[in-house]
């Protein structure tokens, strides 16, 4: 499935007027860097960047999933000239961001790679999360006018949450089966 557009959102937020469309979008917006922060990159990104004085059999790159790889390039501390390698001679697993050489080639010195990361479509439960995250933001835009919920209580106020204090607990009910793992590079 697509991103939520903000059509979707005024239509789960229950508004159809267009005079606070502006505000709206940057809601939306930032209720998606609020999902990418648990499940990585979710709109396509070119991505560059390079790691310094590397010595491994894998490079961990640093925003996930990965789409596609364009270019790594190695240069050498003692090397003027950097090596450029065609991005077919890789593999990558896209979710862990995890870069290897079909040859077993060990990445040596500073390595820069060239890659896409994130996706052209979203499951289901992070759309509907995005949606959640963002009708959370616009509804404490509006005051502190807090209605009840059914169930008890729906944002964690305490910071308890694994993810971030504020956090919808659906939204991270939603996300969690999608969130990152820790990191190691």
């Amino acid at each position: 499935m697509p991103l939520p557009t903000l059509g979707d959102f005024k239509e789960h937020v229950n508004i159809t007027t267009d005079d606070q469309d502006g505000e709206l979008s940057a809601i939306l917006d930032a209720a998606v860097d609020v999902a990418e922060g648990v499940v990585g990159a979710l709109r396509p990104v070119d991505v560059e960047e390079t790691h310094t004085e590397v010595n491994s059999d894998v490079l961990v790159l640093r925003r996930t999933p990965v789409d596609s790889v364009e270019s790594v390039i190695s240069q050498y501390a003692w090397d003027t000239a950097a090596a450029a390698y065609a991005a077919e001679n890789y593999t990558v697993d896209a979710a862990a961001g995890l870069l290897r050489a079909r040859s077993g080639r060990r990445f040596r010195g500073d390595v820069t790679v060239t890659y896409r990361a994130g996706s052209s479509s979203v499951s289901s439960a992070v759309r509907l999360a995005i949606l959640v995250i963002a009708a959370n933001l616009q509804e404490t835009q509006r005051g502190a006018q807090s209605l009840p919920m059914q169930g008890g209580q729906d944002v964690d106020t305490d910071g308890s949450a694994a993810y971030a204090p504020g956090m919808p607990v659906r939204a991270e009910i939603l996300l969690a089966p999608y969130a990152r793992g820790p990191r190691v590079a």
